[in-house]
């Protein structure tokens, strides 16, 4: 064999050692670590060592902030046509390219988790505290803003958090951050109104209340709002059922209303 094919084969080594080789790549492999000591001893250092990273980990439950980074990740970037697609467009120059044996095992290597990872991403339930996320703003733009301030809350120094039930049935978890000056109201189980009335946000306090926005229920029972404006520690969060559009003062009783601290 000559000392390309040798190069060829023990670039392979890793690939071989996490099993991310095609069954023709391995048998060829296999043929080559009959007759080379040193790839048998890289392949199983390799293997220790991948073996030794995967006890190290301790399994910890995945924070708020990273899957509702993963969602709007997942939801907000353009998939490729190809899986190769952004392999074969890098340019390489002619005396380092590599086999089309390596070129195989660099895209298992560079493809295969980010598939497996996104897919992983797309199946994770979003839930805050026993409140199922589900994302019921319309506009791309506004989805994208709301997200990154609700994980911007989540993942603040002072987080804070209360729950409370929803008048006529449901629950509602108020997260905040006094350091941000924001809140998020998350609701499971909000009724859906007719077209004629609207769900509007307020901020509470010895003044008054002043108008954080307005939302609808989403059809699965499960519905989440960023609030407008600014949070001041001891506001008051309070729902109502108003006009469509809104109102510039409550007209009715809250059925949720829940302090901040």
């Amino acid at each position: 064999m000559s000392s390309t094919d040798d190069n060829s084969m023990n670039n392979m080594a890793g690939a071989f050692a996490l099993d991310a080789l095609s069954a023709e790549e391995r048998s060829a492999v296999e043929a080559h670590l009959g007759e080379s000591e040193s790839m048998q001893k890289e392949v199983a250092e390799m293997r220790e060592t991948a073996s030794l990273l995967g006890r190290a980990v301790t399994p910890v439950e995945p924070s708020v902030a990273l899957k509702l980074n993963l969602m709007t990740l997942v939801a907000s970037t353009p998939q490729l046509p190809g899986a190769l697609a952004s392999v074969s467009a890098l340019p390489r120059e002619k005396s380092s390219s590599p086999t089309t044996s390596e070129r195989k095992a660099q895209s298992r290597w560079f493809l295969r988790p980010v598939t497996i990872f996104a897919a992983a991403a797309a199946s994770v339930a979003l839930v805050i505290g026993g409140v199922a996320v589900a994302n019921t703003i319309i506009d791309a733009d506004a989805k994208l803003a709301q997200t990154n301030q609700l994980v911007a809350i989540n993942a603040s120094n002072d987080f804070q958090q209360a729950s409370v039930d929803v008048k006529g049935g449901g629950h509602a978890k108020l997260v905040w951050s006094v350091e941000l000056g924001s809140s998020a109201l998350l609701m499971d189980g909000l009724a859906l109104l007719p077209s004629d009335k609207t769900y509007q946000l307020w901020y509470i306090d010895a003044a008054g209340a002043r108008s954080a926005g307005t939302f609808a229920a989403a059809g699965n029972g499960s519905t989440w709002r960023v609030l407008d404006g600014t949070l001041a520690k001891g506001d008051t969060v309070g729902v109502t059922v108003e006009p469509s559009g809104g109102s510039t003062s409550p007209t009715t009783d809250p059925i949720i209303i829940v302090t901040s601290t």
